[in-house]
């Protein structure tokens, strides 16, 4: 798929984008600014849940990291899920952590 085509399918998308690491937030939030419509950001679990909680219609996508301070991306799923079991998650992670995704399941 081209540039052009996802810029076409996401452009109308909101996107939470969750990331504890500043340099990583600042960065790929400014990369996901290119191609969707709006782009939130929080720097742990907490927050996107605070936010996901006020917003709750607004978010097309959540994108997060797994470890993270106060609450991981595991836990955020979790409790978004609890809310609306058909809200669309993206995980990332600098480790393998592909046990802890098997146990969520």
């Amino acid at each position: 798929m081209d540039s052009q085509k996802v810029y076409q399918y996401c452009h109308n998308l909101n996107v939470l984008y969750v990331e504890d690491d500043s340099d990583t937030l600042r960065e790929i939030t400014e990369i996901l600014e290119m191609f969707f419509s709006s782009v939130t950001s929080a720097k742990n679990g907490e927050e996107a849940l605070t936010l996901y909680l006020s917003n709750r219609e607004k978010y097309d996508l959540i994108i997060t990291d797994i470890n993270m301070p106060v609450m991981d991306g595991i836990e955020l799923i979790r409790q978004v899920h609890e809310i609306d079991a058909n809200q669309p998650f993206i995980v990332v992670s600098a480790y393998d952590e592909s046990q802890k995704l098997i146990k969520m399941g």
